[in-house]
């Protein structure tokens, strides 16, 4: 018994040794992480953020159709959850606004706040007015974005009945929604495929990106500007004049929120993640040249949203109640944009290939 207990544990041995000789193995070098890192971050947090999006504005604009032809309270409350949807799901992808959204020129035609709801209360109650797709198009920013559906799905306080909604408002809405798709899937399409290519191939064959670290700096900067948006004007704007009426989602209520799951998507973009899915992110990148920058970067993101969760439960309250708290956020946010802007953009050049 002694002699196969003996043997056993040598064979156990052999195996342990076997698996710590396969982890060592495949952990890989500096180089082959970047490659991994560039992979990750297109195929995990890239395509899924833009897939949900593509999906969530196409149930968005399915949904109004139905409310335009049965408006009803269940087909509007059904309308208002799917608006939220689809802007959350915008707004986790405000790091990733780099090459497709910025080219595009989308973030101002989808995403313009306020909303000019003066003139669009204008152009609705002109019945001589077309409100079919093209025209549509053609509007200002301020009166075909986002916010401008969010004004009519929830009302201005925030308390729409199905019965109030007019033939135009309805008729604008469903054009408005069938453009807002055609936006969202064309940048799905692009990131799913030719830009894609480029982040995928960076370094290589990529048009966009003719080196790791040129992706690297522009992946450094869509986090940036997604801080800076905060700072300045999600949470900037209503703070610099103590008036919750010029948060972004002041129809919906869901401006607080939008702020956090922005902050969740600045996490995604360094980390590679995506709901339960995980990689090899721009964090190991960091890591294995430079940890302390690594250890500032995630201690100044969890100071942020460590700020932002002392808030009440929505900005509008927090305005007049908790306005030291709100600077405070604002502060802790622009830290991290500062980390991003002064010490992890010029790391980034630093690098090789």
């Amino acid at each position: 018994m002694k002699r196969k207990f003996l043997l056993l544990s040598a064979v156990s041995l052999a195996v342990l040794s076997s698996c710590n000789k396969k982890e060592e193995a495949v952990k890989p070098e500096f180089k082959d992480g970047k490659t991994y890192a560039i992979r990750d971050f297109v195929k995990i947090v890239g395509v899924s953020t833009y897939t949900d999006l593509n999906n969530a504005a196409t149930k968005l604009s399915i949904s109004i159709q139905n409310l335009e032809t049965n408006t009803s309270p269940w087909n509007l409350g059904e309308a208002q959850n799917l608006w939220k949807r689809m802007h959350s799901v915008w707004k986790l992808s405000s790091a990733l606004h780099f090459g497709p959204v910025d080219e595009g020129g989308y973030a101002d035609k989808l995403d313009r706040s306020p909303a000019n709801i003066n003139e669009l209360n204008i152009l609705l109650a002109d019945h001589n007015k077309s409100l079919e797709q093209s025209d549509i198009e053609k509007l200002p920013d301020d009166q075909k974005s986002m916010h401008c559906m969010e004004y009519i799905l929830f009302g201005k306080d925030g308390s729409r009945k199905a019965e109030t909604l007019t033939a135009r408002e309805k008729k604008y809405l469903s054009s408005l929604a069938k453009n807002m798709q055609k936006s969202f899937q064309d940048i799905y399409q692009s990131w799913t495929n030719s830009f894609y290519n480029d982040i995928f191939f960076a370094g290589t064959t990529s048009t966009k990106f003719k080196s790791k670290k040129a992706l690297f700096v522009a992946m450094a900067d869509g986090m940036r500007k997604a801080c800076e948006n905060l700072v300045k004007n999600d949470l900037g704007r209503p703070y610099d004049f103590t008036d919750s009426s010029r948060t972004e989602s002041p129809y919906s209520n869901t401006s607080l929120e939008n702020v956090k799951v922005a902050m969740t998507g600045v996490k995604n973009a360094y980390y590679s993640t995506y709901g339960l899915d995980s990689g090899y992110g721009l964090k190991y990148v960091v890591t294995e040249k430079n940890s302390g920058l690594d250890s500032k970067f995630s201690d100044r993101l969890k100071q942020a949203n460590t700020a932002l969760d002392k808030l009440s439960p929505t900005l509008d309250k927090a305005l007049y109640t908790q306005l030291q708290d709100v600077k405070v956020a604002i502060d802790a946010i622009d830290s991290l944009r500062s980390t991003l802007e002064l010490e992890m953009k010029p790391f980034f050049n630093t690098i090789e290939d």
